[in-house]
């Protein structure tokens, strides 16, 4: 396909929705789990001022939507939503069709884009990445994130320490 048809096609699958936060998920893939308040305060901060700048994709499942991404996003909206829900009560996301792959490569992408993720939040991400795509490789993923394939043998390996070495790793301990 040429760039110019696969524009027209994500353009054709695009239906932003304005949905209530209440019926908004992670992605299942995601690897995230710390949100830092300051970051929730400045994005909120940021969206009330501009607005959103970007919608994020996200998928109807079970009478929900998941996010691909813009988990921090959502957070900010239900920090505005507390004092003004009837402002920010929902969230604009573009409903797409997402298979489960393309949900785990948001999360994986979105993750490792990001400048305060730790080593086991790589490894998670890309853990998760592999555990979803069954198909999919060490090698394949190694060579996809620039990485060796001994580095993503690596970060797996560490998750399956035992629990308490994990926690003191994302602890920085």
């Amino acid at each position: 396909r040429t760039k110019r048809e696969y524009t027209e096609e994500i353009r054709k699958t695009m239906a932003i929705e304005a949905i209530n936060l209440e019926l908004i998920e992670d992605n299942p893939h995601q690897a995230r789990s710390t949100y830092h308040r300051k970051d929730i305060d400045d994005l909120a901060h940021s969206i009330k001022t501009h607005g959103l700048l970007q919608v994020p994709p996200g998928r109807r499942k079970d009478g929900r939507v998941e996010l691909g991404f813009g988990h921090l996003r959502k957070r900010a909206f239900l920090k505005l939503a507390k004092k003004d829900p009837e402002s920010w009560g929902k969230m604009p996301v573009d409903i797409r069709e997402l298979s489960d792959e393309q949900m785990a490569l948001f999360a994986l992408e979105e993750n490792l884009k990001r400048r305060d993720i730790t080593p086991l939040e790589t490894a998670r991400a890309v853990d998760s990445y592999l555990n979803s795509l069954r198909r999919k490789n060490e090698v394949e993923v190694a060579d996809y994130l620039n990485m060796t394939k001994g580095n993503v043998s690596n970060m797996r390996r560490v998750l399956r320490l035992p629990e308490k070495v994990p926690e003191k790793i994302d602890q920085g301990r």
